[in-house]
Parts: structure tokens; sequence; C-alpha cells
């Protein structure tokens, strides 16, 4: 089984007896490339330039963050999966107004869906009234993909209201979105979920035959790889939203697993540490797919979501999320 490994120390990273050797000063480990699937780098780390070679031979992607855990960039094989017929297909849905618009439109839907799954799920701890005009407020106008992602953006902050009502009863609040810097602690969460769930899309993306820099809601562009954060949006209320809130509520993360840089808050070497143990343990996880008859692994439903879009470029409508529910 591929493994994800988190690289919190400092050290060296080097080619050593066919495999990999990580040594952070105290001991060196090896990591059997034939198990490793993805690393994840947050020390100081000098890496062999055989060891790249290595690692891009096996197919293994790196991401690199910073030391407050925002992401910096991925090395990632040269050779990849890519299919140029599909990278065509991929391009007219793009260049397609309607056709990309249809793609967008489902994304937000399904989006959607899930935000008032995950507040239902919470519905006791909430202002009846409130939720029910949040569902009922729904309804996307008809629109241009970037009109779409404002009607998203305005959808979002509403959903965002609430969760700070549904975080008034946990021992750290949320009061509202704040990114660059996040404001307080549960911001700071939020933020380094998305990223590691951002990452953990564009590295099945990369095994996949779509360009992930070729999105449809978010506006394709030179920054960033505008399908990640497409298919991101799908997974975000439950896999990150819903995750933060059983960890705060439940008091696994507290105001020692944080730390304050001038304005912004961000977790700590420790918070991070325990948070990505938690967060390696949720994508193992398994949910009943009624499609495949099978239970499959959180991480296995965004492989699924990529498939899923990959048919709907050969004739197969897109329906975004089907074939199971969160437990």
């Amino acid at each position: 089984m591929n493994e994800i490994y988190y690289l919190m120390e400092h050290g060296t990273l080097r080619k050593k007896d066919g495999t990999i050797q990580f040594d952070d000063g105290r001991q060196a480990r090896l990591l059997p490339v034939e198990r490793v699937k993805e690393l994840h780098v947050f020390g100081e780390i000098d890496v062999s330039k055989k060891c790249l070679e290595l690692l891009g031979r096996k197919g293994i992607i790196v991401h690199w963050y910073s030391f407050y855990g925002r992401y910096v960039g991925s090395y990632h094989p040269s050779e990849r999966s890519s299919s140029g017929t599909m990278t065509l297909l991929q391009s007219r849905f793009y260049e397609d107004m309607a056709l990309r618009t249809t793609i967008s439109h489902a994304i937000i839907e399904a989006s959607y869906k899930q935000m008032i799954r995950l507040l239902k799920e919470h519905a006791h701890r909430l202002h009846p009234r409130r939720l029910l005009e949040f569902e009922r407020a729904f309804q996307l106008e008809k629109g241009t993909p970037p009109e779409l992602f404002l009607q998203e953006a305005a959808l979002r902050q509403r959903y965002y209201r609430l969760l700070d009502d549904l975080f008034r009863v946990t021992p750290l609040r949320f009061e509202k979105r704040t990114r660059r810097p996040p404001g307080n602690e549960v911001n700071a969460l939020m933020s380094f979920a998305n990223t590691m769930l951002y990452q953990l899309v564009l590295s099945e993306l990369m095994t996949s035959k779509l360009d992930p820099g070729i999105g449809f809601l978010h506006a394709t562009n030179d920054r960033q790889y505008s399908l990640q954060l497409d298919l991101a949006e799908l997974f975000k209320p439950y896999l990150v939203d819903g995750f933060i809130f059983k960890l705060i509520q439940q008091k696994t993360l507290q105001k020692e697993d944080f730390e304050w840089h001038e304005s912004a808050c961000y977790l700590n070497p420790l918070g991070r540490k325990k948070f990505l143990h938690l967060w390696r343990e949720q994508f193992k996880q398994t949910v009943y797919h009624n499609q495949l008859k099978r239970y499959v692994p959180y991480r296995e439903l965004i492989r699924l979501e990529i498939y899923a879009l990959q048919q709907h470029f050969n004739g197969k409508a897109y329906q975004p999320l089907t074939g199971f529910e969160w437990p």
C-alpha cells in the first residue's frame, strides 16, 4: 500500500541502496520507494540530485511548504499519464462557454448540497430560521462561469456566517473567514486544511489523464492549477469544515497548538504534527459506494471524481459526488 510521508524536521534526503534516506541529524531512516506515494516537506531539507531522479522515476510527488505551512510548490515526474486527446477535449469544454458553464454549475450545486448536509447534521446547534433562510436563498442565476464564481463566493459568505453560529459552542471561535493572514485559530486550521486538500487533489490529478491547469469554475491562468481548486470545492464542507469542527469540539486541538506571528495565527510545529496525523487517518476511512458495490477510502472518492469528469468529456453527463453518502 502506497503511503504519504510528512517530513516535519530539518535534515537531508538522499538516495541510498536503491531507496531514499531521510536524516534529521539524530537518526537516519529509510523510506522504501515502493511504498511511498508522496512526500510533504515542512522542514528545511537538502535534497540530492540522485534522490530527485529516483523520486521522478518512481512517480513520487513532493510537495513543499514554508515554515508556517504555506504551500510553496511541487516536484512531480516529468513523465505523466496525460493524454493529448483528453487535453484537447478538456480544452474544448473550457473554450465553449456553454459547456464550461454546465460544469461550473454542477460544481457549485454539489458544493452547496455538501454545505447543507454539514449544517443539517448540526442543526440542533443552529437557529432554525437562519438555516431555513440559507436553504431557501440558494438559487443560481444564469450567467457565465465568472458570474457563477461571484455567486458561489456570495453563497460561501452566507455559509460562513452559519459556521460562525456553529463554532459558538466550541472552545475556539470562527467569527469570519480571514485568509491572508489567518486571523484566529479556526481560520489558521481552515487555511492549512484547505492547503492540504489542494495538494491531495493535485497529486491525484498528476496521475490522471486530465490537465490540472485547465479549470472551469476557477479561471485558467499561469499562477495556479485551476482544476485542483474546482474539485477541492466539492470536498471542502465535509473533509475540511466538518473535520475541523470535530477537532475543536473534541478539544483535540487547543490554543497551545497555535502561535502568532505579528497579526497572523498559525499552527505551531506540534500542532501541525497532531493535525497531519489525524488528517492522514481521516483519509483511511471508507464509505460504501453503491455503483462500485464496495467500500472505498475517502481519497479514492477524489480519484473517482476525476474519472467522472473524464467520462463527461467523452459524452457521459457529469454528476458530482454520486454513488455514495457520507456516513
